[in-house]
């Protein structure tokens, strides 16, 4: 990765500032080299071209999000359900941003790096989910009959054939409603009478959550 301050990290930025406002597309080299101030000379002794550009930006967006995941899985303060609704709000965040402009152009016309995010998106569940599951029912809050390894290969497979840009556009739910019917799924299903009482209280902070988490 660019060090912070140097001139590809700075085009970096600026590039996923304006990849997510109007899609990787729409954005041309002049662009960007305008909202930097610098010649698209200057700009192409950095990068080879737009799509290395865009995979720049990806590789640091996904590298952050890794951050953030792990923070809050290994964040001792928080039991398993505060730390699975941030881990649901983080998600959703993220999925907020794939359903703009930018992850629908990625998924069109750079499937390769598309492949690439379905990966991690997929790796980032299977890490985190299963190690939650395991500690859930240990703290005595969710159900202990359920497969684990079949219950995260459920989440995995709701979450990259679902919430993916393209299914989300023909859904006649908004990402939202349909987040929340599958949280509604987990929280309801799974947790026990403890769980689903250690649930209800946090619904508050759940809402914080949304506003707080950004990837």
């Amino acid at each position: 990765m660019a060090p912070d301050g140097s001139l590809k990290a700075r085009i970096v930025e600026a590039a996923r500032d304006l990849f997510f406002k109007s899609g990787f597309v729409r954005v041309r080299a002049d662009d960007l080299a305008a909202k930097l101030g610098i010649s698209k000379a200057t700009l192409y002794k950095e990068f080879a071209g737009k799509e290395e550009i865009l995979r720049a930006v990806v590789g640091r967006t996904v590298a952050e999000m890794a951050a953030a995941v792990e923070a809050i899985a290994r964040d001792d303060s928080r039991d398993f359900v505060e730390k699975t609704i941030a881990l649901m709000a983080f998600l959703k965040s993220v999925i907020s941003h794939l359903r703009g402009p930018l992850g629908q152009d990625i998924e069109r016309y750079a499937p390769a790096i598309w492949k690439e995010i379905d990966e991690f998106r997929r790796k980032m569940i299977l890490a985190n989910f299963k190690t939650l599951i395991g500690a859930g029912v240990r703290e005595g809050v969710l159900r202990g009959d359920v497969d684990r390894d079949v219950l995260v290969l459920m989440w995995v497979t709701l979450v990259q054939n679902l919430l993916t840009p393209e299914m989300i556009v023909r859904l006649p739910r908004s990402a939202d409603v349909v987040f929340e019917i599958m949280i509604k799924v987990i929280f309801e299903g799974l947790l026990t009478d403890k769980g689903r009482q250690k649930y209800i209280a946090q619904k508050g902070p759940l809402t914080a959550l949304k506003k707080e988490v950004r990837p």
